[in-house]
């Protein structure tokens, strides 16, 4: 029987697999100018502005970038693969970066405009700032995405922010404090 490879490719967005290990139907990923070769595995993959990440939590995976198959690593659970400026492999939480698949989102010291992208990415939510000043506050925690209401609230529970509808969204400013 002839081996049957399982291929995709992840044009936009943020992508979460959990894939059986069959040796006889090898799968992988092209994300970019990037390879994921599941070697029975769950990532998540997040083609951020800042450069591709991979986030193993079981399994194992082998990342490698398009033509360049020499420099090929092969992540353990709890490793994550950042391909920022130059690659890298470090621990990492991997359970928070693939938390938003249970509707969670789970921020360590992100910016507020981090955040409002994040936001804009699993919900569709337009977030606008009064100021840069605002953009740059800084944010800890896991927002709920069940509705709009509850991530709303977990920010100005801990901000001094309020949200401002407006017709493609909300505006951030100023409580004023």
């Amino acid at each position: 029987m002839e081996a049957r490879a399982r291929q995709v490719r992840l044009l936009e967005g943020e992508a979460f697999f959990a894939v059986a290990h069959d040796v006889r139907r090898p799968f992988s990923a092209l994300v970019g100018d990037h390879r994921l070769t599941v070697l029975g595995t769950l990532f998540n993959v997040d083609p951020a502005t800042d450069g591709l990440r991979v986030d193993l939590l079981e399994g194992s995976l082998r990342v490698e970038r398009a033509g360049k198959s020499a420099s090929a690593v092969v992540l353990k659970p709890g490793e994550r693969y950042w391909a920022g400026r130059s690659p890298q492999v470090a621990s990492s939480d991997v359970a928070a970066a693939a938390a938003w698949v249970d509707g969670r989102l789970v921020f360590d010291d992100a910016s507020l405009s981090q955040v409002a992208a994040a936001l804009y990415r699993q919900t569709g939510e337009v977030l606008t700032f009064d100021s840069p000043r605002l953009a740059a506050l800084r944010f800890s925690g896991v927002l709920q995405l069940s509705k709009s209401s509850a991530w709303r609230s977990g920010l100005t529970a801990v901000l001094p922010i309020r949200f401002v509808a407006e017709p493609k969204g909300y505006r951030i400013a100023s409580t004023g404090q």
